[in-house]
């Protein structure tokens, strides 16, 4: 079964935003630095524009490349339950 893209984007945001939805780590940039925040609010557009771009099929092997090549991160992901659920096989 292909992981859809609504189920992909949580496990993306918590693997690159450290267990943030990414508007709400844009915000703590913002909080820290305006100027930072324009950079971190452009890479959470790049992101969604990332997206809506890939079929689900393609984001689904980027995760699973992902999984593969990151198990630390994995495993203090917040989400490590449903990495572990998607992907291990």
């Amino acid at each position: 079964m292909t992981i859809s893209k609504e189920q992909a984007k949580p496990l993306l945001e918590d693997l690159i935003f450290t267990g943030e939805k990414s508007r709400d780590w844009v915000q703590d940039v913002w909080a820290l630095s305006p100027t930072l925040a324009e950079s971190a609010a452009s890479l959470v557009d790049m992101l969604d524009l990332v997206m809506a771009m890939m079929s689900e099929a393609q984001i689904e092997e980027l995760l699973r490349q992902l999984y593969r090549d990151n198990p630390d991160a994995i495993e203090d992901s917040k989400l490590r339950d449903d990495w572990h659920q998607w992907f291990e096989n």
